[in-house]
């Protein structure tokens, strides 16, 4: 119901011959609709079922012990993740809210010959961390398509790349995992925005 947000599972949809444009049995202010959602949390209404055999009781206003009607409440913490995944990604890969990112940002250093992008990279690594930033280093040796479609992939927030291209530009290259244009800024201002 999108007044009151009362909700039926499929099962009892089906079961209780509910069918769409019929009145909210909670409000009546709206009619319901069947929408696809995800199921994160569950309540399970155990009411006289544990407590009488257990003997909790509580004293009562009226005088005397009676049995506690009791519920459980769960959270499918397991199942966040991939809500958040299917509900933020695209056709490359994940893109991570920051709040549930596993890194917030993705560093990758692209090969070069001299080993100046390395060295500018790890420096920019240690700095990050110093700034208590959480970071994923690609230092490996791949293909520079294999690392960026790799970040994209993983989608971490930020991916940060380190290169001969990004370096004879000044700087590095700061993207944005949900947008399509980086900007290359320099090292020292890597580390500012980034804080």
């Amino acid at each position: 119901c999108d007044a009151c947000l009362y909700a039926y599972n499929e099962e009892v949809w089906a079961e209780k011959s509910v069918s769409e444009g019929l009145s909210c049995p909670e409000c009546g202010k709206a009619e319901l609709k069947q929408v696809t959602t995800s199921e994160v949390g569950n309540i399970f209404r155990q009411l006289l079922k544990y407590s009488e055999p257990m003997k909790a009781l509580f004293a009562s206003e009226e005088g005397g012990d009676k049995p506690i009607v009791m519920g459980a409440y769960g959270l499918g913490i397991s199942r966040l993740m991939g809500i958040a995944v299917e509900d933020s990604h695209d056709e490359d890969g994940i893109i991570w809210n920051e709040a549930l990112a596993p890194f917030r940002v993705h560093l990758i250093a692209l090969a070069d010959k001299e080993g100046v992008v390395a060295e500018k990279a790890d420096n920019l690594y240690e700095a990050l961390q110093q700034a208590g930033i959480e970071v994923l280093y690609d230092d490996r040796d791949a293909r520079p398509g294999e690392k960026l479609a790799d970040a994209d992939l993983l989608g971490m927030p930020i991916r940060v790349v380190v290169g001969s291209r990004s370096l004879e530009q000044g700087g590095v290259e700061v993207k944005r995992r949900s947008e399509v244009e980086g900007l290359v800024v320099s090292l020292d201002q890597a580390v500012a925005q980034l804080s």
